[in-house]
C-alpha cells in the first residue's frame, strides 16, 4: 500500500486557460435565458384548484368505469333483500306488546296480558 497522497491535478478545469471564458459565457447565457423565459403567473387558492381539476377528473372516470359494471350486474340479479331485524326483535321483545305500546292508547290489564303470553306459533308468528 501506498500512503502518498493522490495527484488529481490533472482533473482541475482551471488547469485550461480557457475556462474562464468558458463559464463567463455560460453564466451569461443562463441569464440570458431566464431573462427571456416567461414569468409564472402568481395563481391565488382558486388557481390553485383549478390546476387540480384534470387529475380529479381522471380519478373520477377511473371510479365510474369501475363502479358502473359492478352496480348493473348487482341490480340484475334479483337477489332477496334481507330485511333488517328491528330492536325490539334483537332485545325480545314480543311484537304484540310493541304493537299494544304504538297504539298511542292506554292499555288493558287483558291486552298486557295477552301480548306478554307465549306465542301460539301464528302464520305471521304474532
Amino acid at each position: 500500500m501506498d500512503d502518498r497522497p493522490i495527484d488529481l491535478t490533472a482533473l482541475d478545469p482551471t488547469r485550461d486557460p480557457s475556462f474562464d471564458t468558458r463559464s463567463r459565457r455560460i453564466a451569461a447565457d443562463a441569464m440570458a435565458a431566464r431573462r427571456a423565459a416567461p414569468r409564472p403567473l402568481r395563481l391565488d387558492v382558486f388557481g390553485e384548484l383549478a390546476g387540480w381539476s384534470r387529475p380529479l377528473l381522471a380519478a373520477a372516470a377511473v371510479i365510474l368505469a369501475v363502479t358502473v359494471p359492478t352496480l348493473s350486474y348487482m341490480s340484475g340479479a334479483k337477489a332477496p333483500r334481507a330485511r333488517g331485524a328491528t330492536t325490539s326483535e334483537l332485545l325480545g321483545i314480543p311484537a304484540k306488546l310493541v304493537d299494544l305500546a304504538s297504539s298511542g292508547q292506554a292499555p288493558t290489564v287483558t291486552q298486557l296480558a295477552d301480548a306478554l303470553a307465549p306465542d301460539q306459533g301464528g302464520p305471521d308468528g304474532r
